[in-house]
């Protein structure tokens, strides 16, 4: 997303980027936990903290607004992705403790 808008807008700003700083990482968290399954829990718990980052960020866009409409998409973009992204993960959290629950031991 920041790639295209930097491309769209034709931005030289870092700021337009910020989308791409927050999804790289989610990326290699994504990765990291499927290659090293030891390290699956403590990666996941800091995506759901980066993705919440990227809500809480997105919320600037109530502030300044469509001023910019590429500026203001990206910002309505990480406040409704970050909060669909950390609503998955939180239900997913509590599914794997119902199942760990449910399990005998």
């Amino acid at each position: 997303w920041g790639g295209l808008i930097s491309f769209l807008s034709q931005s030289g700003s870092i700021t337009s980027w910020i989308p791409g700083m927050i999804g790289f990482p989610l990326f290699l968290l994504g990765w990291l936990s499927k290659i090293m399954p030891k390290l699956k829990k403590i990666a996941m718990h800091i995506a759901v903290l980066i993705g919440f980052m990227g809500f809480v960020g997105g919320f600037d866009v109530l502030k300044s607004g469509f001023s910019s409409p590429y500026a203001g998409g990206s910002k309505l973009m990480l406040l409704i992705t970050g909060f669909v992204y950390v609503y998955f993960c939180v239900q997913s959290f509590l599914f794997v403790r119902r199942q760990k629950k449910l399990r005998p031991n």
